[in-house]
């Protein structure tokens, strides 16, 4: 009611019935987003997986946007480029990962990259950083939205900053209980590294703004 986007995290496991009871609640066009991973060793056949994206997309209209993110490899490149090209007839994206192994990222036979390069998703989105380039960036004291206009709600109802929630500074509360400490503006980021894309490609973090003092500050006070 008060025109928040969510966007659910799932692997697909769960029944389409217990997606639709969100839905429903939906109120504005694309105001709920499934981003959905599909692990090839994980799913009963692929088949499965893109009729019950399929099958969700129609029932929900356009109140729903549906995402589909998977690894991509040198061996499973033809089956996820047809399984790409199924949802696209439905306007269902298709998102693939860069195989990542003892934390370097793989190369691709040519063919492989340029259509990982041509037809990826995020590498079309604008943002100043190149999502792969996250690994190994730290990313303490940037100015970062997360926590005020980006929240993460755990299965168990504890609300997170973002996605890291090994430290106390990062939960704001839990929704099962009223609790909700959402930051009133944008504070520098306390972690050593990024472990999702989804702040740089929607633009949360500012780089042209670093406040390590502040941070330091901060984890001092009310951190443990």
């Amino acid at each position: 009611e008060n025109g928040h986007r969510l966007a659910i995290g799932t692997n697909f496991s769960l029944p389409n019935s217990n997606f639709t009871k969100v839905i429903d609640v939906a109120i504005r066009p694309h105001q709920i987003t499934i981003v959905a991973s599909l692990h090839l060793t994980q799913v009963q056949s692929v088949d499965s997986f893109v009729k019950k994206c399929i099958d969700l997309q129609q029932y929900a209209g356009n109140k729903l946007s549906i995402k589909v993110v998977s690894v991509l490899t040198n061996e499973n490149f033809e089956l996820l480029k047809k399984t790409r090209a199924q949802l696209t007839k439905f306007h269902i994206i298709m998102d693939f990962q860069r195989l990542k192994l003892d934390k370097e990222f793989c190369t691709y036979s040519d063919e492989v990259e340029q259509y990982y390069k041509d037809s990826n998703f995020t590498t079309k989105r604008k943002t100043k950083c190149n999502p792969d380039n996250l690994v190994g960036l730290n990313p303490y004291g940037y100015i970062c939205s997360a926590g005020f206009r980006f929240i993460s709600i755990r299965p168990n109802g504890d609300i997170m900053k973002c996605f890291d929630r090994h430290k106390t500074l990062y939960k704001l509360g839990n929704i099962n209980y009223g609790e909700r400490n959402i930051f009133k503006s944008p504070l520098p980021c306390f972690g050593s590294k990024c472990i999702c894309r989804l702040p740089v490609l929607n633009g949360l973090i500012d780089f042209n703004h670093r406040d390590v003092k502040c941070a330091n500050k901060i984890e001092h006070l009310f951190g443990e």
